[in-house]
Formats: structure tokens, C-alpha cells, sequence
């Protein structure tokens, strides 16, 4: 007997675990690769649209060409030249990876955010809708994922300290951004990555997208304040009662810190940060703007905002230095990505897997394929959980399979960003959401049950809006 607990042991040492998603990319280019040995070679006849110059794929073109199998050289190639392809993506990541992080570093945005939480004091159960809705910007705007959960310790506490519980003060953060990461009206990881592959206007779309944004925004903060004020009536209903009791104590009840006041120098950030979004806005719609242009006004107003705190030019570089180095793995991942699309094309089979999904899609009626679309990317999200690698790994695919089965491309990148959004709250190989739980002390079981029915609208709902995509021609193409 006394032998079980090391057997049991032994049996969670045999658990499987997800391998790490550069393992798992990595695997997919191998497995492309033996792929180009077996499955058919072939290819689309492509011609340039003379009103867009984009190039657009013939239905009905397709012919088998001679086979171009990708050996070892191959794959190795594959990453570098997938970066080198994606380099555009790549350093976008990065400039805003380190803007943000100069303004961060200020104290602007925790002196925004303890003014709010002082300024509805009294107000319990609307605090969490206000902070949700503002949160879905952060979503919806700038692409936040992990950036996000510096925010989640304070959101708990000050749950707490309401008489909500751990579970209100994680829905707040993770909800607030996913909702706005689904919608991502301008969100340069996901909506800007898949339009600069199907070559879309950057941003185009955006009424539509704004529209969703807010249904999606609305659903999640109704969510939210209908859990927070079932427990405020009845303790008892609250899902982490048990455990809030043993794992925070008085203290972590308390907001441990003030927040810095908003002050003058706070205020003229504020203001560069909106003038940006303006700016990039204007130019977008009305001059052509592309992800050179988004970068450099992220730039601009990541140095900017440093100089109006009072920091030097060595200050801003460090802090510039440290905001890159902390998405790394994320800017990286976009060109590994981008390796899979590569051995496709290297091994001709790229255009074979479009005829392959295009075929029983084309049969369907239009909006049943649009859902089809739809539904394949929620599949892989559990494979792939970054945004903009997934972009950069499905777009390639999913354009060219628009053009085919007479789907919009705008769609196909909305089919992209829905099945995309969705899981990240729950599949738990999405690792800032698994990260976010573990700071709220949330367990996994339990954040299902309480996020089970939100999911099953927003799925219902983002089913509802490719449709509506479909049936409109969404466009401009």
C-alpha cells in the first residue's frame, strides 16, 4: 500500500502536455514537408485584378504540375525565409512591443486606471462593466494578450474589497480583452496581419467589425455584472468562495498601492496616445496608409510619451529595449508561422490543399462554407494560439479558398479573427489565458463552468455576423 502514491506519480508523469509551440510549428513544417513527397503537385492559374492589382486566383483553373518535393535543406530554409517573408509583421510586433512598454513604464496607465477606480466608488456593480468596456479597447485596439495581466492582481483585490470575488476580478481583465480581440476593429496582430495577406485595404472593413466589437463588448460586460450581482445577493452562489477564503487574506482584500495621481505630463499622454489612433485612422481610410505607416506613428508616439515624462533618450531606449525583448517570442513565432505556407509553395501543394478544401466547400451553399471557413479556424486555434501566427500560417490558404468557393476575402479574414478570438478564454493551450488564471488563482474547472454559456453565445453570435458577412459581399473584396 505504501507504494501508491509512487505509482500515482508515475501515472501524472505519463500525462501528455503540450508540447511548446515552436516544437509543435516545427513539427507541422516537417509534416508539410513529407507531404510534398506524396500528396499531388499542383497549381492555380493567377491573374492581377485591374482595379486592385492584387492577384486573385481562376476557379476552375487548377492543373497538376510537376512535383518538387522539400527535402532537409528545405525545412531548415523553410524558418529564415518565412521570416524574412513575415519581416514586415515581424517588426511591427516589436516597435509596438516597445512603445507601449515606454508608456507603461511611466505610470500612465495605472494612474488612469486607479482615477477610475476611485471615481465610482459606491458604484460596486457597475465598476466591473466600466473596466470591462475599457479593457475591450485594450483588446480591440492594440492586440493586448499578455501585456494585460500586470492588471490582474489589482483587478482582484479591488474585487474583492467590493464583497465580489476572484472570479469577477478575472472576468474583468480576460473577458474585457478577448471580446475586444474577437472584434479587433484595429487590432495590428490579427485584423492587420490577415489583410496585408489577402492584401485588403489595412483596417478596411471597419464599420462592420465595429459593429461586432460592440455586440461582443456589450454580451461580455451583461456577463460579467449578471455573475457579480448574483453573488452580491448571495454569497453562496459565488464559484470560488471556498477558495477565496484560504487563498487571499485581508491584506490582498486591500488595494496594497495608491495610484499615482493623473498629472499634467499624464494628460499629454493621453492626448498623443488618442492623436495617434486619429492620425493612423485618417491615414488608413483616406491616404493608403500600411503597416510601414502603423509602425512608425507607434514609434513616434512610444518615444514621445517617454519625453513628455521627463525621460531622457538613454531612458527611452532602455525601456524601448525591454518592451522588444518581451514580445520576442511572440514576433518570432509570426515568421515560424509563415515557414508552413513556405514548404506548401516549395512542394506545390499549397494550391492542391486549396482545390482540397475548396471542392466539398463549393458544393455548399455560400453561407454554410462561410461557416465552414469559420469553424476549421477554431480548430486550429488550438494548435496554434498566437493571433498573428496564426495569420501568417492559414491566410495563405484561406485566400486564395475564398477566391475560389466566391467568398469575400474580407470574410475569409473575419472567418480568420473570429475562430481565432473565441478559445483564447478557453483552450488551455492559450498561455497568457492559462497565465491569467494562475495570478487570479482561478482553477481551470472552475473558469469553465463559469465561462461555458459566454463562449456558447459568442460562438452562436460570431456564426450569426459571417453570414451576414457572406449574404452582404463584404468587402471591398
Amino acid at each position: 500500500m505504501a507504494t501508491q502514491p509512487a505509482v500515482d506519480a508515475k501515472k501524472a508523469g505519463r500525462r501528455f502536455k503540450m508540447p511548446d509551440t515552436y516544437v509543435l510549428l516545427f513539427f507541422i513544417i516537417i509534416l508539410m514537408a513529407i507531404a510534398t513527397w506524396f500528396v499531388p503537385a499542383g497549381a492555380y492559374d493567377r491573374v492581377a485584378d485591374p482595379n486592385t492589382g492584387r492577384n486573385i486566383v481562376v476557379a476552375g483553373s487548377y492543373r497538376v504540375v510537376e512535383s518538387s518535393p522539400v527535402g532537409l535543406l528545405g525545412v531548415l530554409t523553410s524558418v529564415p525565409r518565412g521570416m524574412v517573408e513575415a519581416g514586415a509583421i515581424v517588426f511591427l510586433v516589436f516597435i509596438m512591443g516597445g512603445a507601449f512598454n515606454i508608456i507603461i513604464s511611466t505610470g500612465a496607465f495605472d494612474a488612469g486606471f486607479g482615477y477610475l477606480l476611485k471615481r465610482f466608488k459606491g458604484r460596486e456593480k457597475v465598476v466591473p462593466v466600466i473596466l470591462l468596456l475599457i479593457f475591450t479597447l485594450s483588446g480591440a485596439m492594440l492586440g493586448w494578450a499578455e501585456e494585460g495581466l500586470i492588471f490582474m492582481p489589482i483587478l482582484v483585490a479591488f474585487s474583492l474589497t467590493l464583497g465580489f470575488d476572484s472570479m469577477v476580478g478575472a472576468g474583468i481583465l480576460l473577458l474585457g480583452m478577448n471580446a475586444g480581440f474577437v472584434g479587433a476593429f484595429m487590432n495590428p496582430f490579427t485584423t492587420g496581419v490577415a489583410q496585408s495577406i489577402a492584401e485588403l485595404p489595412l483596417f478596411s472593413g471597419f464599420a462592420f467589425r465595429f459593429c461586432v466589437y460592440l455586440v461582443l463588448s456589450i454580451t461580455a460586460a451583461w456577463y460579467v455584472y449578471r455573475y457579480a450581482n448574483k453573488i452580491q445577493k448571495d454569497p453562496s452562489k459565488s464559484l470560488m468562495r471556498d477558495l477565496d477564503a484560504v487563498n487571499w487574506n485581508a491584506d490582498d482584500r486591500k488595494l496594497k498601492a495608491e495610484a499615482p495621481p493623473i498629472t499634467a505630463r499624464f494628460r499629454l499622454v493621453y492626448l498623443t496616445i488618442v492623436a495617434g489612433f486619429g492620425i493612423l485612422i485618417w491615414g488608413c481610410i483616406t491616404q493608403g496608409w500600411y503597416l510601414a505607416e502603423l509602425g512608425g506613428i507607434f514609434f513616434a508616439v512610444g518615444i514621445i510619451s517617454g519625453l513628455i515624462c521627463g525621460y531622457n533618450l538613454d531612458r527611452v531606449a532602455k525601456e524601448w529595449a525591454t518592451g522588444m525583448a518581451s514580445v520576442a517570442a511572440g514576433a518570432i513565432i509570426v515568421g515560424f508561422c509563415r515557414a508552413i505556407p513556405v514548404v506548401m509553395a516549395d512542394g506545390h501543394i499549397l494550391d492542391t490543399l486549396v482545390k482540397g478544401l475548396a471542392e466539398p466547400l463549393a458544393t455548399l451553399p455560400k453561407y454554410v462554407a462561410g461557416i465552414g471557413m469559420y469553424v476549421s479556424q477554431l480548430i486550429t486555434e488550438f494548435f496554434i494560439s498566437s493571433g498573428s501566427g496564426q495569420a501568417a500560417a492559414v491566410m495563405p490558404i484561406l485566400t486564395p479558398l475564398a477566391d475560389v468557393i466566391g467568398i469575400t476575402r474580407q470574410t475569409a479574414v473575419l472567418a480568420l479573427q473570429y475562430g481565432d478570438g473565441i478559445p483564447n478564454i478557453l483552450f488551455p493551450t492559450s498561455g497568457y489565458f492559462m497565465a491569467g488564471l494562475a495570478m487570479a488563482k482561478v482553477p481551470y474547472q472552475r473558469w469553465l463552468k463559469f465561462v461555458w454559456p459566454l463562449v456558447a453565445i459568442q460562438l452562436v453570435l460570431c456564426a450569426v455576423f459571417i453570414t451576414i458577412a457572406v449574404a452582404i459581399n463584404l468587402g471591398p473584396f
